[in-house]
């Protein structure tokens, strides 16, 4: 989303908007933050679950690696920049709180799940259910090491 390509909604047309694990591939935040906070109507909520990293546009060797073999783009926010990002845009943040121990034990369970599945093996190939395990237990380790944080905000639009 850029300043010239808008949400095509009304002001005020939503009581609340969420979003998990997406807006890590948005470089400019502070704009998408602005049209969402456009579209909430007064008091509405806006609650995100994202992937956040302990140095601002640096994520660590293991998410490095795992997004490369991914082929994904992923923008580094700290607490305080997303925060910040979510303030400019005219929030005021009532909640974040970690979710990462959560998260890494739930990518641990699919790589479990993955290894267990004949059928996942003989519908894509064990080729792609290695590389599927692969990535979802880069995830969690970049998790654990505390190269990824997985933050839960609510902010409200006053």
């Amino acid at each position: 989303i850029t300043e010239d390509n808008l949400l095509p909604f009304e002001d005020a047309s939503f009581d609340i908007v969420s979003s998990k694990g997406v807006l890590t591939h948005v470089q400019d935040k502070t704009v998408l933050f602005k049209e969402i906070f456009r579209v909430l109507k007064h008091n509405g909520l806006f609650v995100i679950e994202d992937w956040l990293s302990p140095i601002q546009g640096q994520w660590g060797e293991k998410l490095t690696k795992m997004a490369l073999s991914e082929g994904l783009l992923l923008f580094a926010e700290t607490e305080t920049s997303y925060m910040q990002q979510l303030e400019s845009a005219g929030f005021d943040v009532l909640e974040m709180r970690s979710e990462s121990d959560a998260y890494s034990q739930y990518n641990r369970d699919i790589a479990t799940k993955l290894a267990a599945s004949d059928l996942f093996k003989k519908t894509f190939g064990e080729e792609a259910q290695n590389e599927s395990i692969a990535g979802y237990n880069l995830i969690a380790d970049s998790i654990d090491s505390n190269e990824l944080l997985i933050r839960h905000f609510k902010a409200v639009k006053k």
